[in-house]
């Protein structure tokens, strides 16, 4: 099953209209598996700028999946991360100025698979995360799909 990408418009309180288009490296837009019943994850998502929080909730949601929990501060990501309800997390490195590892460090005890999703590359990670998963902003509605399958692959084998 295909879906073809739309843009996300959406309006910044203070900024104005704000258009992101999510496309492939060639001026085509891209055509994206979608996921379906039995495969569909739910996802704890981390992230503190609520424009990204919604264009991420949004992708998740058009590839078939869901969101579990959502947190864009620590205190409630780390809530979060010690309740049922998600299979996988994408994590913002930085949350309003603290960084989310102790939310990583959770996860990693649970046995819950996740990515980072950052800016600053695998550099702003501590040595014990240096070997995780990280999704560079910014980034495309192809790398969330790709990231997710990852997930979904390490999830199920955990």
């Amino acid at each position: 099953m295909h879906f073809h990408v739309f843009d996300f418009v959406f309006t910044l309180w203070s900024v104005g209209p704000f258009t992101l288009r999510m496309q492939g490296s060639n001026t085509d837009d891209e055509e994206v598996d979608m996921t379906t019943g039995s495969d569909a994850l739910s996802v704890f998502l981390v992230e503190d700028e609520p424009s990204l929080m919604f264009v991420l909730e949004e992708s998740i949601r058009s590839l078939g999946h869901s969101v579990g929990h959502k947190a864009g501060r620590l205190a409630e990501a780390l809530e979060c991360a010690r309740s049922d309800g998600f299979d996988v997390a994408m994590l913002d490195v930085s949350l309003h100025g603290e960084d989310s590892f102790p939310v990583a460090d959770e996860l990693s005890r649970r046995g819950i698979p996740f990515v980072f999703t950052t800016g600053f590359g695998s550099s702003s990670l501590p040595e014990r995360f240096q070997n995780a998963a990280i999704m560079e902003k910014p980034f495309r509605l192809r790398d969330i799909q790709q990231a997710l399958g990852a997930l979904q692959g390490a999830s199920s084998h955990a």
